[in-house]
């Protein structure tokens, strides 16, 4: 038999070089963390996304040995922070903090996204779900939501958000089609700049995240009408929710989660996920987010992807017939 050594010299030089290459991504993800670690929040700082990102940020920093910075990239629904972390490098160390809008709907109310919601991402861990508020200025004569509706009557009310395809948004249009008022939407960049609005009267109503709502009428700058989440809110147990109200399917709730670009290396999102699920499933930690108007609500990396699908289909029924869209 003769042997080509050429050939044998080449295929010897490629596979010297296939496990150098190995070897040198396994050593990469065995070291992770080595540096510090960025979540992007998609939002403006204060809002509730912002805040559970933030508490979040700090315990996970203890596990992992590194400092896990929040970075605020508000803009276009979520879109821009999104896109950011989506074009990242796969490595661990951009991540996104991700919400029903940038995961779910905003590719329901837009053919134009930066990038795939799907495809573009890895889901590492769910962590918290809030139900939304429904808040109006202390100065409005609207008691309850009957009085609202009745005000709408009489008057085109306004309601704000913290942008288009939002959670927020998508409640004020749930109550503008089912109570048949004709509401104008006013889309901002964030939630905090929204509710300032609404506390000065310049806005008629916000359905606004929990987290946020929940202080601002705890310290009666906005008066709370409505949740809309599944039950009552422990934390304000008087105030009913849309359901019992005679809302029909009147359910939408928040939720945070965190993502990494598509093609992170499985070692280091099972790492994330570990150091989340240690934080989130802390007596104490779930407690803290309690007393800020959020409820724990853990779910793994597996878990976590069919609940982003579940969640799409959720939403794109009420999207196609009520024909949103930002295009």
């Amino acid at each position: 038999m003769k042997f080509n050594t050429r050939t044998l010299t080449r295929r010897c030089a490629m596979a010297c070089l296939l496990g150098a290459a190995v070897s040198g991504a396994y050593a990469q993800t065995s070291n992770w963390p080595d540096r510090p670690i960025k979540i992007i929040v998609p939002f403006a700082p204060g809002g509730g996304t912002d805040q559970v990102a933030r508490l979040v940020a700090v315990e996970i920093s203890k596990d992992l040995g590194q400092p896990v910075i929040v970075d605020n990239k508000p803009g276009a629904a979520g879109n821009l922070g999104a896109d950011f972390v989506a074009k990242s490098a796969p490595d661990g160390y951009t991540l996104l903090w991700g919400t029903v809008g940038t995961q779910a709907i905003n590719q329901l109310v837009s053919k134009k996204l930066p990038y795939d919601a799907q495809k573009d991402f890895k889901p590492v861990a769910m962590v918290a779900t809030y139900p939304n508020l429904l808040v109006v200025p202390m100065s409005s004569p609207a008691k309850s939501v009957a009085d609202l509706v009745a005000m709408g009557k009489s008057k085109d009310l306004t309601y704000a958000s913290s942008g288009v395809g939002t959670s927020l948004h998508l409640s004020g249009a749930m109550l503008a089609v089912q109570s048949g008022l004709n509401m104008t939407h006013i889309p901002y960049k964030g939630s905090s700049q929204a509710m300032t609005d609404v506390i000065g009267g310049q806005v008629d109503m916000i359905f606004d995240n929990m987290p946020v709502a929940y202080t601002m009428a705890k310290g009666n700058k906005v008066r709370p009408l409505a949740v809309t989440g599944t039950k009552r809110f422990p934390l304000l147990p008087e105030v009913p929710t849309m359901l019992e109200l005679g809302y029909k399917n009147f359910v939408t709730e928040s939720w945070n989660g965190l993502l990494a670009p598509a093609g992170t290396p499985d070692a280091v999102v099972q790492k994330l996920d570990a150091a989340v699920k240690k934080t989130v499933m802390a007596n104490s930690f779930a407690d803290k987010l309690l007393q800020a108007g959020i409820e724990r609500s853990y779910k793994d990396s597996a878990e976590f992807a069919k609940y982003i699908r579940a969640e799409y289909v959720q939403w794109r029924t009420f999207i196609q017939v009520n024909r949103i869209s930002v295009d």
